[in-house]
């Protein structure tokens, strides 16, 4: 598997976004509607120490596969 994405941060790192894509190398088609790839889309925020972030995942025929929710307390 192959994956490459981009995040975008807004606001002094308080806001983020992000999107990427992952694909088998060793299947016959890498591209199209017939390749095995998985979309993901993700967006999230900080305030301060706690950060909350969202993201799904969408295969080639539109449906989600994967929904994530997480939240963590940064301790310094």
């Amino acid at each position: 598997p192959v994956s490459i994405g981009i995040e975008k941060s807004f606001f002094n790192s308080q806001f983020f976004l992000r999107a990427g894509m992952m694909t088998d190398l060793t299947e016959k088609k890498i591209f199209g509607g017939e390749a095995n790839t998985l979309y993901g889309l993700g967006a999230g925020f900080s305030m301060k120490r706690f950060v909350v972030d969202v993201a799904i995942g969408i295969d080639n025929s539109g449906s989600i596969k994967n929904v994530a929710i997480s939240g963590f307390f940064i301790i310094k």
